[in-house]
């Protein structure tokens, strides 16, 4: 990256006004959680949809996205903060942890659920493959956010395949 680019970066983020980030991020978060089916509209074939769908795209991916957010952070403060997530996300086994859950509630993706998400999980491979740092430590913030708060409507689905596992859900729905 140049120094011409980087301090453009750098003043992109100086003028974000944090609180509107903030919202702009929750309103992202409500949004998607606000179109997730409730109640009778859940089959158990939604369900396992749900959860499949949610492992084909985060279990491989995650540490990807995670790293490509490190290697792009410009600031010591920032690259820390990235560093302490991910050394978690490896010691601790979360891709393991997430194939645990999914099993469990008899819902590993399938070739069906990995080509649903194909597409626009290799768009996101290829907006974190910029490795610009202000949008993807955005982008970081978000899934972080939204992670904790759809960890109980993800582990409700998995309780409602007869699944006990907990481990995975239990990590992921509370702040760290």
């Amino acid at each position: 990256m140049s120094v011409g680019s980087l301090n453009s970066e750098v003043k992109v983020i100086e003028s974000l006004d944090l609180t509107e980030v903030q919202q702009h991020l929750k309103t992202a978060t409500n949004k998607f959680l606000d179109n997730l089916p409730v109640g009778r509209r859940i089959t158990p074939e939604t369900g396992r949809g749900i959860i499949a769908r949610y492992t084909a795209v985060s279990e491989g991916n995650f540490i990807y996205w995670m790293t490509g957010t490190y290697l792009s952070a410009k600031t010591v403060a920032a690259r820390s903060i990235i560093q302490e997530n991910l050394s978690e996300e490896i010691r601790d086994c979360h891709p393991s942890m997430m194939h645990r859950f999914a099993a469990a509630a008899c819902a590993l993706p399938t070739d069906d659920d990995a080509t649903a998400v194909y597409e626009r999980l290799s768009n996101v491979r290829l907006f974190v493959g910029r490795l610009s740092s202000a949008p993807l430590v955005l982008m970081m913030a978000f899934f972080e956010g939204l992670i904790q708060r759809f960890m109980p409507y993800l582990a409700d689905l998995a309780a409602r395949r007869g699944s006990q596992e907990t481990e995975y859900s239990d990590v992921h729905g509370v702040c760290r």
